[in-house]
C-alpha cells in the first residue's frame, strides 16, 4: 500500500519529471505511470498529440503482466483458498 503512494508522489503527479535532473527523469521513466500522465499533460496543456509508441509500449507490457498474474492465478485457483486460511 505505501509502495503505491510513492509511486503516486514520484510518477509526476504534482511535479513534471522532465524537469528534474535527467539522472532522476531517466530513472522515472521505468515508472509506466510518467508516460500515461505526459500524455494527458501533451493533449491538455500543450495541445500535441501524445507519444504513442510509448503510450502503445505501457499498454503492451500491462496487458502482457496481466496475462501471466491471470494464467498464475488460474494455476493455482484450487490451491488459493487454502493458502489463504493456512
Amino acid at each position: 500500500d505505501n509502495g503505491l503512494i510513492v509511486m503516486m508522489f514520484v510518477s509526476g503527479v504534482f511535479i513534471d519529471v522532465h524537469r528534474m535532473k535527467p539522472k532522476m527523469a531517466a530513472l522515472l521513466d521505468w515508472n509506466p505511470m510518467v508516460t500515461v500522465l505526459e500524455g494527458y499533460r501533451d493533449i491538455l496543456i500543450k495541445h500535441i498529440w501524445p507519444d504513442w509508441l510509448h503510450l502503445g509500449a505501457v499498454c503492451l507490457v500491462s496487458l502482457l503482466i496481466y496475462a501471466v498474474g491471470f494464467s498464475i492465478l488460474k494455476k493455482f485457483d484450487r490451491h488459493y483458498a487454502k493458502l489463504m486460511i493456512a
